[in-house]
């Protein structure tokens, strides 16, 4: 049975999304993917793990999802919005969740006391990592990953590249890995999309009474 298969044949009413909490572009095109489950699927319920604030959620999926505050993913630590600290991020990524296996083993054991069937990652290697642990199957969302990060950074410190490699593993465990363009490292066996974003809920006319802006402008 192929990977896509074996996600599809277990899919049910509850599922867990792991999100990074690096920006809000990741948690947004969350916020997409389970809209449209929500459409097709009505019936679904979403297990949310992140730092990112539950509002941002709610704006997007009303009461479908229960909120779980959980440090899913490292990223980079930033001193500024343009400056990062590699030498932090190689020591947070040392202490990181998923590679704690308590921690892996207490998740896994939360989802399936919560009776999640499957497991969505945007770019949270923790999701993947609980996944695998507990017997759950897995689906990757993501346009780059962080081993792309870690391992492209001009003049990256070899404890970085160290971790790039280990999370390299944890990505390719994803049963079914969907990369949306435009992707910087694309994966042979891995399904292409377009980008992807939430669906407008207002006209263009609307957007721009709200925003004050002449509708001529």
């Amino acid at each position: 049975m192929c990977r896509c298969s074996v996600v599809n044949s277990r899919v049910m009413g509850w599922v867990a999304f792991f999100v990074t909490p690096h920006g809000f572009g990741h948690a947004a095109r969350a916020c997409a993917v389970m809209a449209e489950f929500l459409r097709q699927r009505p019936e679904t319920h979403f297990h949310i793990f992140t730092e990112v604030p539950r509002w941002f959620f709610a704006e997007s999926l009303g009461d479908h999802f229960t909120f779980h505050k959980t440090a899913s993913d490292v990223g980079l630590a930033q001193d500024s919005p343009l400056a990062e600290d590699l030498d932090l991020t190689i020591e947070r990524l040392d202490h990181a969740p998923f590679r704690d296996p308590m921690v892996i083993d207490g998740l896994g054991a939360r989802l399936k006391e919560l009776g999640c069937s499957l497991v969505i990652a945007d770019i949270s290697p923790l999701g993947l990592a609980v996944a695998a642990a507990c017997g759950l199957p897995s689906v990757l969302i993501e346009n780059f990953t962080w081993d792309w990060i870690y391992g492209q950074y001009p003049g990256a410190p070899p404890g970085l590249r160290r971790h790039g490699l280990e999370m390299e593993t944890i990505f390719s465990r994803a049963d079914l890995r969907i990369q949306t363009r435009p992707v910087c490292q694309p994966v042979a066996w891995a399904v292409t999309v377009s980008p992807v974003a939430r669906r407008s809920r207002m006209r263009r006319e609307g957007v721009r009474r709200s925003l004050e802006i002449p509708q001529n402008e």
